[in-house]
């Protein structure tokens, strides 16, 4: 079989033209963390659905306090208490009245304004008449004490005598939170596509979903293929490694949302092979498999590809690592075979198969691509190399540029050059990029 080589992009493009519509499940609102909404949510009534106050304080007209000052304070009876919970006051405020609200209390009809309670002054009639001159510490404790006690049925009754002084003015609208001033009706909230974050969550919370949406998850499985694979977790032994790809991307997809399964370590034999692709292209939207994809004794990916009557989109790439990075269809699976290496394996995870399970998963399509931006490279990077080349960095805002570091040699069997990564640089064909170099940067630590 010819294996023409293809470029990065237009490798892409061909994945992303073969992405199946995405299917939709229902789950409940504590499982809908992270995960890919389905269905558009559009506020059924205005949030609040009626005025509240905003602060802890005294519900009065506006225009009674007018001219409060200082020198020149202004009494208001309180005739009523809300707290938060509560029906709205079943009496309007009148004139030179006030009424005790607590932070989202519902604002009794008549008031305007809430005075915050730092800015009140209780007052205790004296026998014969109204103080002039403020109510003691002693008047104070009382009248809060009475004001704050409870009356028939749970509602906090306020004592007919009660009297508070205001001392400054207050503008119409201070400190009350009007119906729909955080969400209109019909405003639409959260778009298919995106991804449900815990501010999302409170959304739906809000309106009393108790479930949500959301697309299913592709059925994705790992394979390993090489005689020289090992479990982490068994006894070490001669000229063998142990098997780092899969975890690996086992972990990459769970980050994105995907749950993966592994299938296990395959021996270089055909028939073990083949025996795994026919027991999961029936189980599986998308198989990955590590290694055996080259054109060595030992490589059954391709010769089984076509046995099984696959359709290969591309076998071959116009870059490293991962040259012989292959996609194709085997029934109703995707077939993603990477090459075994680890840092190429890495590689060809990010930028051809995140982009296809995140659109499978509901992402648009222009937000499943990874996130690109430029960079200053901070040290010569000096690797020749006939085709493009993508390199495991570090990148870190200084200032407002981005700069980036590789972290390591660039070298694909490196195992060591992933853990610190965040990034990918893309090295154009050459004798390398000199200290300084403005270089396309692929972002890493962002979901979509």
């Amino acid at each position: 079989m010819e294996r023409t080589p293809v470029s990065m992009e237009e490798a892409l493009a061909r994945i992303l033209r073969h992405v199946p519509p995405p299917l939709k499940e229902r789950v409940g609102l504590a499982e809908a963390a992270g995960r890919i909404l389905a269905e558009p949510l559009v506020a059924e009534a205005d949030v609040p659905s009626f005025r509240r106050a905003g602060v802890d304080g005294y519900a009065v007209r506006a225009q009674d306090v007018l001219g409060a000052a200082a020198d020149r304070p202004i009494r208001l009876r309180v005739v009523g208490a809300v707290q938060a919970g509560d029906p709205p006051l079943d009496r309007p405020v009148g004139p030179g009245e006030a009424v005790r609200v607590m932070t989202g209390a519902p604002v009794p009809d008549g008031a305007d304004a809430v005075v915050m309670l730092e800015h009140v002054e209780p007052e205790a009639p004296a026998d014969g008449g109204d103080e002039a001159g403020g109510a003691s510490e002693a008047g104070k404790a009382g009248v809060f004490f009475k004001a704050e006690s409870r009356g028939a049925g749970g509602r906090r009754a306020e004592a007919p005598s009660a009297v508070i002084v205001v001392r400054r003015p207050i503008e119409t609208g201070k400190n009350v939170i009007e119906p729909g001033e955080d969400v209109r009706r019909g405003e639409r909230l959260l778009s298919p596509g995106e991804r449900l974050r815990s501010g999302a969550i409170a959304l739906f919370a809000a309106y009393g979903y108790s479930s949500v949406a959301v697309f299913r998850p592709p059925r994705v499985v790992v394979i390993s293929t090489g005689d020289e694979l090992l479990e982490p977790g068994v006894p070490p032994a001669p000229g063998k490694i142990y098997d780092s790809n899969a975890p690996m991307l086992v972990a990459a997809l769970r980050m994105l949302g995907v749950p993966a399964d592994r299938y296990g370590i395959v021996p270089d034999r055909p028939e073990a092979l083949g025996a795994a692709f026919r027991l999961l292209v029936d189980r599986y939207d998308v198989l990955i498999t590590t290694g055996g994809v080259s054109d060595g004794d030992y490589d059954w990916v391709h010769p089984l590809i076509a046995e099984l009557g696959g359709e290969v989109f591309f076998s071959r790439l116009q870059m490293k690592p991962g040259q012989p990075t292959s996609v194709a269809r085997l029934g109703r699976a995707m077939l993603f075979a990477l090459a075994g290496y680890p840092v190429a394996s890495f590689v060809g995870f990010h930028l051809f198969v995140r982009p296809f399970v995140l659109s499978a998963l509901g992402v648009p399509p222009e937000r499943a691509r990874m996130p690109e931006a430029e960079a200053t490279l901070e040290v010569p990077f000096g690797r020749p190399s006939k085709l493009p080349r993508v390199v495991p960095v570090r990148y870190r805002f200084d200032g407002p540029r981005l700069v980036v570091r590789p972290t390591g040699r660039g070298r694909s069997s490196h195992i060591a050059e992933l853990a610190p990564a965040n990034g990918l640089m893309v090295v154009p064909p050459g004798e390398g990029l000199p200290e300084g170099a403005a270089v396309r940067l692929f972002v890493l630590d962002a979901l979509d």
